[in-house]
């Protein structure tokens, strides 16, 4: 015996449900939180209607809409002066007269640079 589902659209704003084919689907974000809303025609045409001022003003995001904004409080790393190879054995060198223990490869503490950069203004 054959068996066919059928999925039926009911519509999130009337609750009557959407004809086959009519069903439009809007996603979208506010304050981090996602939501998704089915409508027929008719109410899909008065919900853009709706936006319609808020999008104008809105600037458009090429990111992630779902990607969540940081923290409050959440601090940015610092970043870090990658220099040329000169310029990092120039630091290594003078943090080393300075006595300060780095390594002869990878990364240079953050202080240290800091410390090299404000002995050289």
């Amino acid at each position: 015996m054959a068996q066919r589902t059928i999925v039926t659209y009911y519509d999130d704003l009337d609750g009557k449900p959407i004809d086959d084919g009519l069903a439009q689907t809007f996603e979208f974000t506010v304050d981090g939180v996602t939501y998704e809303l089915d409508l027929r025609p008719a109410n899909a045409d008065a919900f853009r209607k709706d936006l319609t001022h808020w999008i104008t003003i809105a600037q458009r995001q090429k990111r992630d809409a779902t990607r969540r904004p940081p923290a409050a409080g959440t601090r940015k790393r610092r970043k870090t002066v990658a220099g040329t190879k000169e310029q990092l054995a120039a630091i290594r060198a003078w943090a080393k007269t300075h006595g300060y223990q780095v390594s002869d490869r990878g990364r240079i503490p953050q202080h240290v640079i800091d410390q090299f950069e404000a002995a050289h203004r």
